[in-house]
């Protein structure tokens, strides 16, 4: 954006200027506030000049976003700055501009959720669930290993005898390695086919086990791969579950009967239905949004946004234990796929931006400060000092912009046309 500042603006503040330093300004020989202008603008000809020139480029830019409708992300530098001799103010600002598109009719979007439906078998295999927390576990020292029964074992899984670790160090820890790992005897326990290969084991043998995952397993890396574990059997377990009554109710909560533990699951597993469906909400929403509109997107955005990925992925990875040589192996992958959830974060965050500014949704200063209050009894910081530590960072318009998506996110599910589906499968539910 090219900006010239006429010269009597350029007047203007040089005089506004001059007088500033000449009421502050503090010369032997004379009085503050007496200076002549001609010695204040000698003396303080560079320091005059300097903020001129800064005010000059502020103004003007300001001036010029407004007059031109400009929707700035940043400022990525200011160049060719000049003073003329017909006393104008020339400058050339390189910014970084959001995209323009056109937003699509977003209010009824369609979604579907399932139906909020607790039955008593969800309440009860809940409790039945609980009631296991309490059991105690015997050990079985002349009988293998049973379906419905339970064992400890160590196990590690490898994919063309690499180390699932290695191979694929963004899966979870739990698909690499185990060691003294409980282990419910089940179809559905860990992964697929993995426990009926264990079936008649005895303590201290070791099992070869493959697994091939299904085209739906959430590592999308993994999807059709064979695993072969390297399992080893530590110990072989029987469960003895406590009667289901009054006193087993006592412990899950003090207190509390089975009946009002019952009616406290029930509303408990509502509430978590609940939320789902409006996690199911959101992720139809954006997705709608996102196949609607196409439009460039700021490569310095991307970048920004695939770094901080990459920084994500690299802390998880080290936490699970992944070594940094093996991190380098795979650095291609990691990098595509970060680059790819960055690139979705940053066409997102422009459309919700959108919305938000078309619908005139904001942040109120009570809104930020109980946020503020929030976090400060999370960390058990003092507020004021943890507003301090915000304002350094930029924290505070970090978290004002958290607060905005989320309302914008609210108005679009408030809004949207929800159409209702039978609930999945109580098997797959419990399951």
């Amino acid at each position: 954006m090219r900006v010239e500042v006429p010269a009597e603006k350029v007047t203007s503040e040089r005089k506004s200027i001059t007088r500033a330093f000449a009421n502050q300004a503090r010369i032997p020989g004379f009085r503050k506030g007496k200076v002549p202008q001609a010695l204040i603008e000698k003396r303080f000809e560079k320091d005059i000049a300097e903020e001129l020139e800064s005010r000059l480029v502020n103004q003007g830019f300001q001036e010029g976003v407004k007059k031109q409708e400009l929707k700035v992300i940043t400022i990525t530098g200011i160049e060719d700055r000049a003073f003329h001799p017909d006393d104008t103010f020339t400058f050339t600002a390189n910014i970084l501009l959001a995209p323009d598109f056109e937003l699509p009719e977003y209010k009824g979007i369609t979604v579907q959720i399932p139906r909020v439906e607790i039955t008593d078998e969800n309440v009860e295999q809940a409790l039945e669930n609980l009631r296991q927390r309490f059991a105690d576990f015997n050990d079985i020292e002349n009988q293998p290993v049973e379906m419905g029964g339970f064992a400890v074992i160590d196990y590690e899984g490898y994919v063309d005898d690499t180390p699932v670790a290695q191979a694929f160090p963004q899966a979870g820890a739990y698909l690499a390695k185990g060691e003294d790992f409980w282990l419910n005897i089940t179809e559905q326990s860990f992964l697929p086919g993995f426990c009926a290969d264990l079936v008649g084991a005895n303590v201290d043998d070791k099992r070869d086990v493959e697994v091939t995952l299904p085209d739906d397993f959430p590592f999308e890396a993994l999807r059709g791969n064979t695993i072969k574990y390297d399992v080893t059997i530590k110990s072989i377990k029987e469960q003895i579950l406590p009667p289901l009554d009054d006193e087993l109710a006592g412990k899950i909560e003090e207190g509390k009967t089975l009946d009002e533990i019952r009616e406290a699951i029930r509303d408990q597993m509502t509430r978590e239905r609940e939320n789902q469906n409006e996690e199911l909400k959101t992720n139809q929403i954006i997705t709608w949004l996102t196949e609607k509109l196409d439009f460039d997107i700021p490569d310095e955005l991307v970048h920004s946004e695939t770094q901080r990925q990459i920084n994500d992925i690299v802390q998880r990875s080290q936490q699970s234990g992944v070594a940094e040589e093996e991190l380098r192996k795979h650095e291609g992958e990691i990098i595509n796929n970060a680059s790819g959830q960055a690139r979705m974060n940053v066409k997102t965050s422009f459309i919700l931006d959108e919305i938000a500014e078309a619908e005139s949704i904001s942040v109120n200063q009570q809104e930020l400060l109980q946020q503020i209050n929030l976090m400060a009894a999370q960390y058990q910081t003092p507020v004021k000092k943890l507003i301090s530590q915000l304002q350094k960072s930029n924290g505070i318009g970090r978290i004002e912009n958290q607060i905005r998506v989320r309302k914008t996110l609210d108005f679009l599910r408030s809004n949207a046309s929800v159409e209702e589906v039978e609930p999945p499968d109580e098997t797959e539910t419990s399951a």
